[in-house]
């Protein structure tokens, strides 16, 4: 005599089996924090909030720039003369690949720098070189061979100089949390200037933001935070699409 399965439950696998489905095909990016800076020149970033946060994925729903005194709420930059930081709290949880981006133009003309990264402590009058930087790169004044340079961390541990472009800058870092070893990449102008690179052990990170070193001015704009979780690899799909095509086998023949 043929088994019989009851419907509901054949029904029931196969729900969840295109509800799996479903959630890979939805894979996407979540924008942590995201701001334009649509603020004034005349008024300070510190204590401005992002035009986009999420308490999502290690970001905070309530966050407020903290940003010493040479950062505005248009996102200009102006020369401090020493060291100066603006940052969000962030702190990165594993699976998740998070970009940090932001289009950055130093006016100064010399070697002094505007840089975008991951930092452990809060000290707006201090930098990343200063304060635990983690995955982090700076643009220089004076453009051209060497003078861009990009930094695995803890602050300038893990140095190297790429040529730095022209003008704005897209300057983007990604850091990849998927795996035993967490990873950092390096970009400019949406091209890989570096990595991967791995970390021996996961750096603590608490911030999110940029800094700049004595007479670096100049502007940020598009500053954004994303996270995705990576999509399964392609022979975990398949099982799942000959899982679920199985199930509905099973369900014709079992409930005849």
């Amino acid at each position: 005599m043929r088994s019989r399965l009851p419907s509901i439950i054949v029904r029931a696998f196969c729900f969840i089996a295109f509800i799996q489905m479903a959630g890979i095909a939805r894979a996407q990016s979540t924008t942590i924090y995201s701001d334009d800076f649509p603020g004034s020149s005349s008024n300070p970033l510190n204590g401005t909030t992002p035009v986009i946060e999420s308490g999502s994925l290690g970001g905070s729903g309530t966050a407020a720039w903290s940003a010493g005194g040479y950062f505005n709420a248009d996102g200009s930059v102006e020369a401090s003369g020493g060291y100066n930081s603006a940052v969000l709290p962030f702190q990165p949880q594993a699976g998740n690949i998070y970009t940090l981006s932001a289009d950055i133009n130093n006016t100064d003309g010399d070697s002094t720098w505007i840089a975008l990264g991951f930092e452990q402590v809060n000290n707006t009058s201090s930098a990343f070189n200063g304060n635990s930087g983690y995955d982090w790169m700076l643009i220089r004044g004076n453009r051209g061979s060497g003078q861009g340079q990009r930094f695995l961390g803890a602050n300038t541990a893990g140095s190297a100089t790429f040529t730095m472009p022209s003008g704005t800058v897209d300057l983007s870092e990604v850091l990849n949390t998927t795996g035993a070893q967490w990873t950092a990449e390096w970009f400019a102008n949406g091209t890989l200037i570096s990595g991967p690179t791995s970390y021996t052990s996961a750096p603590s990170i608490n911030y999110v933001g940029f800094s700049e070193f004595a007479d670096g001015a100049g502007t940020v704009g598009d500053f954004s935070l994303t996270a995705t979780q990576p999509v399964p690899e392609p022979s975990a799909i398949l099982s799942l699409v000959l899982g679920s095509a199985g199930i509905l086998l099973a369900s014709r023949r079992c409930v005849k």
